[in-house]
């Protein structure tokens, strides 16, 4: 059983990943583009602030996933009750 407020969610961080994957992506390239040290170490620290949060996001996925499965197993064993 699925319920629209998960789904959704789950969708705005699978986007939401995407977007750190992009950005992750174009730090990276800046930090190869760039001449200057400080900016090239600058660029080079949000390209891995960005990985990170892709990890993050991803454990939040599946977080909320654990708990729309938890909540189908509750709401089944209520209508097992009412059998």
């Amino acid at each position: 059983m699925k319920t629209g407020y998960t789904e959704t969610a789950i969708e705005n961080l699978v986007y939401w990943a995407a977007a750190e994957e992009d950005l992750a992506e174009s730090y990276g390239q800046m930090a190869q583009d760039s001449k200057n040290q400080a900016r090239r170490d600058a660029f080079i620290r949000l390209q891995e602030d960005s990985k990170r949060n892709m990890v993050e996001i991803s454990g939040l996925v599946e977080y909320l996933k654990g708990l729309d499965d938890a909540r189908a197993k509750r709401i089944d064993l209520l209508k097992g009750l009412h059998s």
